[in-house]
């Protein structure tokens, strides 16, 4: 996923979804206000989502093992 490019989900009676390809592009409609903050704060958390869920796999640890670690200190 290249960060650079988002996609912002919108209600249709808003014009539906919406594609950046540059930050700049994102920055100006939301600074003219065509861009509602709820929907940005949407797609940037499903983005974060994406981005960690992978890592987030790797680290997971078996209930035994995480056991182990908090009863190691």
């Amino acid at each position: 996923m290249n960060l650079t490019q988002s996609l912002l989900s919108d209600q249709k009676k808003f014009g539906g979804n919406v594609s950046y390809d540059s930050f700049e592009s994102l920055e100006s409609d939301f600074s003219q206000k065509k861009l509602h903050p709820a929907d940005l704060k949407q797609s940037v958390g499903e983005s974060l989502v994406k981005i960690v869920s992978p890592i987030r796999e790797k680290l997971a640890l078996s209930d035994e093992l995480s056991d182990l670690i908090k009863n190691s200190y």
